[in-house]
């Protein structure tokens, strides 16, 4: 704390002191130390921020356009698990209502935007032709 220093290219980015390739990492961990249910909370925070896509045969993470993680996803899951992590089914209303702020989000500022760029009093005016 206190100093600043280059990251290591191995860590990736830390955002808001979270570090996305540790906390995939973390899965592993917590579940060979024995405690399942952080490894299960973790996998569940991964399937709802991740934009999971599965197929009959393959499943990838951030609409497969991120390949490390899919890599770093399935190592951490390698390990002697002793119980089957499962995806809760939170997930498509947690996708579909993010989305509906965000999309909530952008239509309040093309509005605002919009009105700033409209003269005072210039909606409320007659065509006087």
């Amino acid at each position: 704390m206190g100093i600043q220093v280059d990251g290591d290219i191995d860590s990736g980015p830390v955002i808001f002191g979270v570090g996305f390739a540790a906390t995939i990492v973390s899965i592993g961990t917590h579940a060979a130390l024995g405690n399942i249910r952080s490894a299960d909370d973790q996998f569940n925070t991964i399937n709802a921020f991740g934009f999971p896509f599965q197929s009959s045969n393959t499943k990838s993470y951030l609409f497969g356009q991120l390949p490390i993680a899919d890599a770093f996803i399935a190592w951490s899951l390698c390990g002697n698990l002793m119980t089957e992590l499962t995806a809760l089914p939170f997930r498509t209303p947690f996708h579909l209502l993010s989305l509906f702020f965000i999309f909530y989000g952008l239509g309040s500022y093309s509005f605002i935007q919009q009105k700033k760029r409209m003269p005072a009093g210039k909606a409320f005016q007659k065509d006087k032709r």
